[in-house]
């Protein structure tokens, strides 16, 4: 059963991901995946210790969900701030744009150079 349960919530990890995003959290799916590799290849059914490495996986899982979920909620506010900022800039650049004179391309230069 806990087993059962330590899978699932490793391939919830895996789920939520989107295959775009993999390569972000590719430590931590590494970090997952050396829990989780004692558990089939060292580590007898009946031991005790199996339990713990069960135990740590799952809340290693569960975590790494959560940043994950959180992950996605910050790039989605972020994606809209970004979007935000152009819708002004282009609007301050349409007023700028009739009201400002050519600019020199020697001032630039000093400009640059500064």
């Amino acid at each position: 059963m806990m087993v059962a349960q330590c899978v699932t919530d490793v391939n919830n990890v895996l789920d939520n991901l989107q295959p775009s995003d993999v390569s972000l959290f590719k430590s931590r799916l590494s970090r997952l995946a050396n829990f989780i590799e004692p558990l089939f290849q060292n580590k007898g059914w009946e031991n005790h210790s199996l339990t713990l490495v069960i135990n740590r996986v799952r809340k290693e899982a569960i975590e790494n969900s959560a940043k994950i979920l959180l992950f996605y909620q910050k790039k989605i506010q972020i994606d809209e701030n970004i979007k935000q900022l152009l819708n002004i800039n282009i609007i301050q650049l349409r007023r700028t744009a009739k009201t400002s004179q050519p600019v020199d391309l020697q001032d630039f230069t000093e400009f640059q150079i500064q």
